[in-house]
């Protein structure tokens, strides 16, 4: 009898439990919902909130919404959507490569910048191909995420991009070159300081 009684109060237990955990779901899934609206709001402060409180809960169904938010009008709104991206991580890794070949310049370097401060080397070959754009901004920002990720297949990409862009793209591929580990670097450095193009040279 005493184990039926028990039988019976653990059912109801788990039951409660249940309950509670399927409570907790759906108001963790309200307060998403709530958030990717205010990303939408017509302040842009509380858009720039909606955006950190998105990267802190660690949804990913805030990615796709939260790239998009990389080109809001609100520099505040991009950043705090820039931060949350980086914090929610490895989920957002993909759709952030994919993002580098956004026809929108922002967008593509703003997602080069994210993936250095992720800091993951599986971005290293989507950001030496953004190290073929055309704009200064998108081939300095892929090149500081290269020197922080520290990989060594970028190094040739990063070598021949050195003849590209403005005198502070060349600064930075030269730091991104020379942040790589490795005999084969030192190299290459050497190489570089007697190459014939003035450029390469000043990287």
């Amino acid at each position: 009898k005493m184990n039926a009684i028990f039988a019976s109060v653990l059912i109801l237990i788990i039951m409660i439990a249940v309950s509670i955990s399927a409570s907790g779901e759906t108001a963790f899934a309200s307060k998403t919902d709530e958030l990717l609206q205010n990303l939408s709001h017509n302040d842009s402060k509380a858009r720039a909130q909606a955006a950190w409180a998105l990267g802190k809960s660690g949804d990913v169904k805030a990615i796709d919404p939260l790239i998009a938010a990389l080109e809001d009008n609100d520099s505040n709104v991009r950043e705090w959507a820039a931060i949350a991206l980086a914090k929610i991580g490895q989920p957002a890794l993909d759709p952030l490569q994919a993002a580098l070949k956004s026809k929108n310049d922002s967008v593509r370097w703003q997602a080069a910048a994210i993936l250095g401060m992720m800091n993951d080397t599986n971005a290293t070959e989507a950001l030496c191909s953004a190290l073929e754009s055309s704009n200064s901004t998108v081939l300095y920002w892929a090149a500081a995420a290269l020197g922080e990720i520290r990989d060594n297949r970028s190094r040739d990409s990063l070598s021949s991009a050195l003849a590209e862009g403005n005198d502070t793209v060349r600064d930075k591929l030269g730091w991104a070159i020379a942040s790589l580990p490795g005999k084969e670097t030192v190299d290459l450095l050497i190489g570089l300081l007697q190459d014939e193009n003035c450029s390469r040279r000043t990287g």
